[in-house]
């Protein structure tokens, strides 16, 4: 019963922080598209994407050594055009 509550709690106050979210304006979109520009956020996050390529990378190396290396070279690359794509649009 106290779970069945619990859960009930939880569903009304996550439907209801939804709610108060606010409507994202071009200005607001501005704004956060500088602060992140300020930050060197997306840097720092292609430079994490980078390392968890490089990493996974060398695992499926040794997971499989019959994969050409030239398959494993367009990894970075697709990585970068699918990071690319969603933080532009």
């Amino acid at each position: 019963m106290k779970t069945l509550r619990a859960l009930v709690v939880f569903s009304l106050l996550a439907s209801c922080c939804s709610a108060f979210a606010e409507d994202l304006t071009p200005e607001k979109r501005a704004d956060i598209e500088q602060l992140l520009q300020m930050t060197a956020a997306l840097s720092v996050g292609k430079q994490m994407g980078l390392a968890v390529v490089a990493q996974l990378t060398q695992t499926i190396k040794r997971a499989r050594p019959d994969i050409p290396q030239s398959v494993l070279d367009v990894l970075p690359e697709e990585v970068n055009a699918v990071f690319d794509a969603h933080v532009s649009s």
